[in-house]
């Protein structure tokens, strides 16, 4: 049953109270409080409800649906800043992103990292590798295009390029803020000749990041076609970060 807009509201003061207090009570221990409990539970129901759906596409529609309801607990969490370890938060932070909404789910990686908030045990990753294979599969897949894959891939690196993640995962969104900038996904080619230089610049080096961290990643024949580009233009080559 949806919430009424009072009852959302409720829930909202709630858990930015509940969250602020459990913080002053143990900054390195979990949420804590009503609210939080209340809305746990909803999580399993939803977990319950997602595992009767095969289709991964139909779990991404199913999440969609899911994620307003989570909204007001998550808006309190995020306006107490608190930084308590949380599972609500964190699901709904690879939800949105399976759900494509790439903006919450960008709002909800600043306030786990910046807390240094866990991945639930299911994932089997550190936070900084699952944000950075979740947000460059969005980007290579082509889910994810255009001004905001650029946006979005180039503040996920910011983010995340100075933690501990595996090599194959940081590669793989260095690929991806290459290819967002040459308007690339893996299933769609670019025509370089009709990207702008000062893109092919800027991919240049997060390209030969990527295969420098990653030589198998897959983006030698780009790396090529790009110097070629830009000594043809008789532009210098931006060397790697």
């Amino acid at each position: 049953m949806r919430k009424t807009p009072a009852q959302q509201h409720m829930l909202r003061v709630m858990a930015e109270q509940q969250a602020a207090q459990a913080a002053a009570s143990n900054p390195h221990g979990e949420t804590q409080g009503t609210a939080y409990e209340l809305q746990l539970a909803q999580l399993y129901e939803f977990k319950k409800r997602l595992r009767d759906v095969q289709s991964m596409e139909g779990k991404a529609r199913m999440k969609a649906t899911m994620l307003p309801e989570m909204a007001p607990y998550l808006d309190g969490v995020l306006a107490a800043d608190a930084g308590t370890q949380d599972e609500v938060l964190v699901t709904a932070l690879v939800w949105s992103i399976d759900a494509g909404e790439y903006r919450r789910a960008l709002q909800l990686a600043e306030y786990a990292v910046r807390h240094d908030l866990k991945m639930p045990d299911q994932y089997q990753r550190t936070m900084a590798t699952a944000l950075q294979d979740e947000f460059a599969d969005a980007v290579l897949s082509g889910a994810l295009v255009g001004d905001e894959a650029m946006d979005i891939a180039g503040r996920v690196l910011q983010l995340t390029d100075a933690l501990d993640s595996h090599d194959q995962a940081k590669a793989k969104l260095y690929k991806a803020g290459g290819y967002a900038l040459l308007g690339k996904t893996t299933t769609n080619g670019a025509d370089l000749k009709a990207v702008k230089l000062d893109a092919c610049q800027k991919a240049l080096p997060l390209l030969r990041q990527a295969m420098a961290l990653h030589p198998g990643i897959g983006v030698k024949k780009d790396i090529e076609r790009l110097e070629q580009r830009l000594k043809a233009a008789g532009l210098p080559l931006t060397q790697a970060p």
